[in-house]
């Protein structure tokens, strides 16, 4: 599916509704619900950015994995720009948590502090600095402003195996303790294809 708003071609896979319509349908508790509104925060945090930078893009692509945005040919590179849009979306998940928790204190309501603890959760992910993560995109244009892009690429890389391997080793840990959670053993294999095939050309996600 797809429609364009203005110049700007907005692209929805099918598998984006169907994650949504299963994970909706399939369970009982609000925890889906409250795991997508939260990741549509953290995406309109990236797009009010977007507007605020006056960043120009041609195309926004919404898929399982979440947002991607590319930006318009002409649109001139500044790293500093775009270090302010990947941290918008963890920005606006941690004010969400301290809104949340600060009411949770003041009504004692197990769902408060849910959403609390599940934007929480998004931020801290998601600032990870690991390429195609929002913590890795900023890193990278941060160090894109002090040496090459490549280097920058090359050293974002590094970091990113570095941070990713204890990732998949406490997954296997964590599925051999519980034997039935692999959460982060499928979170770890998720960034490790990323690593291998992210094009080095291209800035990280």
């Amino acid at each position: 599916m797809w429609f364009r708003y203005k110049s700007v071609t907005v692209k929805i896979s099918f598998l984006f509704f169907a994650v949504i319509f299963i994970a909706l349908v399939t369970q009982n508790s609000s925890l889906p619900l409250i795991l997508i509104v939260s990741a549509l925060l953290h995406e309109a945090g990236h797009l009010v950015s977007l507007f605020f930078t006056r960043t120009q893009i041609s195309v926004i692509y919404l898929n399982i994995f979440g947002m991607k945005i590319v930006k318009a040919i002409n649109c001139r590179m500044n790293y500093r720009n775009d270090c302010k849009i990947a941290l918008m979306g963890p920005f606006v998940n941690l004010l969400v948590f301290l809104i949340f928790l600060t009411i949770f204190f003041c009504i004692n309501s197990i769902i408060l502090l849910q959403i609390a603890l599940i934007n929480l959760f998004l931020a801290l992910f998601n600032l990870l600095p690991i390429i195609c993560l929002d913590g890795g995109s900023a890193l990278y244009s941060f160090l894109a402003m002090k040496k090459s892009s490549l280097k920058a690429y090359r050293t974002l890389r590094s970091i990113s195996v570095l941070l990713t391997i204890p990732i998949i080793v406490f997954g296997v840990f964590q599925l051999f303790i519980t034997r039935f959670n692999f959460t982060f053993l499928l979170v770890g294999m998720y960034l490790i294809v990323l690593l291998i095939f992210k094009n080095p050309k291209h800035s990280p996600c």
